[in-house]
């Protein structure tokens, strides 16, 4: 998880939220030391009238950088993440967030 630093001691599974959610992040290496990074982020949202704190995934993508043992840096494809690929975080998010319900991927109708 990725969590917006002004925020981190908050128990909510969110980076960002708001009306119109974007999605910013810089990533920055000191040294530029080989490495295979790919994030995963989603839109989701939770529903206001739930008894509960319920996250609902809407959609999904993965991106990231590979970095050479030469120092160049490749940008990796941006590519459409899966419900299965949602559904192997929930384990994760489900002990970091116990007061979060997650719900699985349901397929667009």
């Amino acid at each position: 998880m990725d969590p917006f630093y002004l925020f981190e001691d908050a128990p909510s599974p969110y980076a960002f939220f708001g009306i119109n959610p974007t999605l910013f992040d810089a990533q920055s290496r000191a040294r530029r030391d080989p490495l295979d990074w790919t994030a995963h982020s989603y839109l989701s949202w939770t529903p206001m009238d739930d008894t509960e704190r319920r996250v609902l995934p809407l959609v999904g993508f993965s991106w990231g950088f590979d970095i050479a043992s030469d120092g160049r840096i490749t940008l990796q494809p941006v590519q459409v993440l899966s419900p299965e690929d949602w559904d192997a975080h929930l384990p994760y998010l489900g002990t970091s967030y116990p007061g979060w319900v997650f719900d699985k991927w349901q397929p667009a109708v």
